[in-house]
């Protein structure tokens, strides 16, 4: 009996453990254990909501395979134990992922029980090399290799045990924080596909000449983050699918593609070299900042009367999406401009990313905060940051409809329009341009106090962040 333990990689293409399963064994297993949320505060229902969709999708594969899905709710442990009891001897086949503590206790209760397991790195995750500079040829190598075909048959028991039988639904069912997503993607491997295929079919001509704008992008970005942080796709067919369009389009697409097939090497490489431990100078970093409730609740909200600050947030509460440029604006505006406590801000977000990574969010937020020890920390000021790549308003109007009419001469100083007052529109919790110089006075004073072993690691670790992590790839 083989089981294949699916988590993150929702899929059955490009899908090494089931398709070396179901070539090994008579009957197959695939399994999905929804583990206890317990230390999991990010998680939020809008995530529970994209894996069960996901998950249905994923049986529906497997059902036109002549399988099926099966789901159980414990920990890890706890199901390999029943497993053993009603099987017997069985091999695990799964893939690694790159919080490893889970995969170390799969590991380790198959060696005490003497039972054979398989551990497949995923596309686009490898060995750890000594240099980044060998990471990216041997992901470049990676990325070539032929995609891994579904089985050509799923063999599933005809019986199973009860704690096998739970439905997706149920087996999700935990009680976590947050709305379900009414106007954002819904995820599965068939949505990720189709969502891929319309990116390189439709959307490719103005995706680096829009992937700055807020709005814009939205219609030109291949929005594929969440279906590759949920594995409904693998990084290894968005790469290939580009390729294959590469060999009969102009010259302008190509550049595009390249540049999409890049931030698929820079998402597998943030991910690839993600820090487990924050560093050790986290708690200065926080030392010019402070926990104010209404502050953040005001910014968590999309009330904060900065216009492209609430655009951004009431976009992201209502569609679980932001581009990379915005979602930097509005984490710094948290981090250093109100000077709230970065970790409490770090934590809202990943409520609402729908694509959110653990460590490698924590890590894009720490680098903000500054955190890595940089001389500098990156204050973007919102409203020259509107005016800049929003210049009409148009981003505002789609998500704040109280400034709908303001004329766009002060749709982002709104503060300065003759009948602000009648708009309905919180008044700005801060002056913007003070309120930076204040920061960056703190931010300052914090570094000088610093003691000269500190500095000396804030040095190195500046260097060790100097390449930029990401959030969104595309």
């Amino acid at each position: 009996m083989n089981i294949v333990w699916f988590r993150k990689d929702l899929r059955i293409h490009d899908h090494r453990p089931l398709a070396e399963a179901c070539a090994s064994a008579e009957e197959v297993i695939p399994l999905y254990i929804a583990e206890p949320l317990s230390g999991r505060k990010e998680v939020s229902r809008r995530h529970i909501q994209f894996a069960a969709e996901g998950l249905e999708q994923l049986d529906e594969g497997l059902r036109g395979l002549g399988g099926r899905l099966f789901a159980a709710q414990g920990t890890i442990i706890d199901i390999l134990e029943e497993l053993l009891k009603r099987y017997g001897d069985f091999s695990l086949f799964f893939h690694l992922e790159y919080d490893t503590d889970t995969d170390r206790q799969a590991a380790e209760w198959m060696v005490s029980k003497g039972l054979p397991f398989y551990p497949f790195h995923p596309p686009g995750q490898l060995e750890k090399p000594k240099s980044k500079s060998r990471f990216r040829k041997l992901w470049q190598e990676s990325m070539l290799e032929e995609l891994t075909d579904p089985p050509a048959a799923v063999r599933v028991p005809e019986k199973v045990p009860d704690f096998l039988n739970l439905s997706v639904q149920k087996a999700l069912g935990m009680k976590v924080k947050g709305e379900a997503i009414r106007f954002g993607q819904n995820g599965g491997e068939k949505r990720g596909i189709e969502t891929l295929e319309f990116f390189i079919g439709e959307q490719l001509a103005n995706y680096e000449k829009n992937y700055q704008k807020p709005l814009a992008s939205s219609f030109s970005s291949s929005r594929l983050s969440p279906y590759l942080a949920y594995g409904n796709i693998s990084p290894r067919l968005a790469y290939h699918e580009a390729a294959k369009k590469a060999e009969n389009c102009t010259e302008t697409e190509k550049q595009q593609l390249s540049l999409f097939q890049s931030k698929l090497l820079e998402r597998s490489e943030a991910l690839q070299w993600q820090e487990k431990e924050t560093q050790a100078n986290a708690a200065d970093s926080n030392s010019a900042r402070a926990h104010d409730a209404e502050l953040l609740e005001k910014w968590r909200t999309g009330n904060t009367g900065i216009p492209s600050i609430d655009a951004s947030m009431r976009c992201l509460r209502k569609t679980g999406w932001l581009n990379y440029s915005s979602r930097r604006m509005l984490a710094g505006f948290a981090c250093n401009i109100l000077l709230l406590d970065w970790e409490k801000a770090a934590l809202e977000l990943a409520l609402l990313f729908l694509d959110h990574e653990p460590a490698v969010h924590m890590k894009e937020m720490g680098i903000l905060a500054g955190k890595s020890g940089s001389k500098t920390v990156k204050i973007i000021d919102p409203v020259k940051w509107g005016k800049e790549l929003d210049t009409d308003g148009s981003f505002i109007r789609r998500y704040v409809p109280e400034l709908k009419d303001v004329d766009a001469a002060y749709i982002h100083e709104p503060w300065l329009y003759p009948g602000f007052f009648q708009l309905g529109y919180p008044a700005p919790i801060c002056d913007v341009r003070k309120a930076i110089k204040q920061a960056k006075r703190q931010i300052e004073d914090q570094k000088k106090d610093q003691k000269p072993k500190d500095i000396l690691k804030s040095k190195k670790a500046a260097l060790e962040s100097e390449e930029q992590l990401t959030w969104d790839f595309d």
